[in-house]
């Protein structure tokens, strides 16, 4: 196995980050849509949510079911403009996201 080229093209776009970041949601964005689907089961409704640089957090929506699937946690969609809420128990930070449902 000899020394391939590698194509770089994101150069200095891209950086690794460390583990301790500060908390944050990674998903949903804000601004995030989703689409409900008749096709998908459940209309596709469940979406996990995640955040980083917490053990662990907590989800409040107050037009969103949010509930622990396992280890994860999950909204139930619904059509309609929705605030979610992150709350790091370690830190007491709080942050939020809001996201679009539409029906197909």
């Amino acid at each position: 196995m000899g020394s391939e080229p590698c194509d770089n093209w994101l150069a200095d776009k891209a950086v690794a980050e460390t583990s301790d970041a500060p908390f944050r949601i990674t998903f949903p964005l804000p601004g995030t849509r989703f689409f409900l689907d008749p096709d998908l089961p459940d209309a596709g409704r469940r979406i996990h949510l995640q955040t980083a640089g917490a053990t662990s957090a907590e989800w409040r929506s107050d037009t969103l079911q949010c509930q622990r699937e396992g280890e994860q946690m999950a909204a139930v969609l619904g059509k309609g403009q929705h605030k979610l809420e992150a709350h790091n128990s370690e830190t007491k930070l709080k942050l939020e996201t809001r996201i679009d449902v539409l029906e197909r």
